[in-house]
């Protein structure tokens, strides 16, 4: 689990299109962004093994053999989590969508890659979306293993910041939790947040917290733009304009009848008169 640096996305943000402002109208911006608190291992893994959530709102769960209860509502608010509303959309409440539902979600696939790129890849995800997929696989779905295919509810949630929409974040951590418990291949996730929970109730003076919630500062996307060549706005064509003009210029100087507003140098006016002169006589 690590924090967002958005100072460093917001400082190289040709690297990054979109990707703040697509997580702040998705109004997560800050809680991805916020550094938490140390944890530690154990006490977290004693978390997931004995939690369990009432549909009341209720939390409860053991450490180190003592039980602890608290609420949904009042981990919200130690996060800093934003509120739900009833629009908002929830993650879990929808059918996994498959990779055909991300077709419309890359750029042009080049032609050494036609072959071997598949829907659900990182690979070649339109510019903003590989560096949001990274950011939400280190804070509001945490997954480990190959970071290279995008899978499960991670397509859904990917879905709401290439169109950016708000969504239910507590209930998509609390299910996470709740899914984690059952299913040991998952990865036991979240745990600068389930160890400020912890914190409330325990305080930070007992245990050693030895696990530093770090920041995410991620890889440059590789948005280099390939330009045709023919296009009046490359760097080939501007050049072949600015070489067409300095021999246009080169000509009027040189015409006899050049009018003295086109000679911009002192030398070009001395040499107009001159020939001016020579004329006359």
């Amino acid at each position: 689990m690590k924090w967002v640096d958005w100072e460093y996305i917001d400082e190289n943000e040709d690297y990054f299109p979109h990707v703040h402002e697509s997580f702040r109208i998705a109004g997560v911006d800050e809680l991805v962004g916020k550094k938490l608190t140390k944890w530690n291992d154990e006490m977290v893994m004693q978390f997931y093994s004995t939690a369990h959530f009432y549909p009341d709102g209720r939390i409860v769960w053991m450490t180190e053999g003592i039980r602890y209860q608290s609420t949904i509502s009042e981990w919200a608010n130690l996060l800093g989590a934003p509120k739900e509303e009833e629009d908002d959309i929830d993650i879990y409440a929808k059918l996994k969508m498959d990779h055909n539902s991300m077709a419309n979600m890359y750029t042009a696939i080049p032609q050494k890659d036609l072959e071997t790129h598949k829907l659900g890849s990182v690979k070649h995800l339109l510019p903003g979306l590989a560096t949001s997929n990274t950011i939400l696989r280190y804070t509001l779905l945490p997954k480990s293993g190959d970071d290279k295919m995008i899978r499960g509810h991670s397509i859904n949630l990917l879905h709401l910041f290439d169109t950016p929409q708000k969504f239910k974040v507590m209930s998509l951590i609390v299910e996470t939790i709740k899914r984690t418990t059952t299913d040991q291949k998952r990865l036991c996730g979240y745990a600068p947040h389930i160890q400020l929970l912890i914190n409330s109730k325990v305080g930070t003076s007992t245990y050693l917290l030895d696990r530093e919630h770090l920041p995410l500062r991620p890889d440059f996307e590789d948005n280099v733009i390939v330009m045709d060549p023919s296009h009046p706005t490359s760097a080939q064509a501007q050049e072949e304009i600015r070489k067409a003009q300095e021999a246009k210029a080169a000509q009027e100087v040189a015409a006899p009848n050049a009018p003295i507003a086109n000679l911009k140098t002192p030398k070009d006016q001395m040499q107009y008169l001159l020939e001016a002169t020579l004329r006359i006589e």
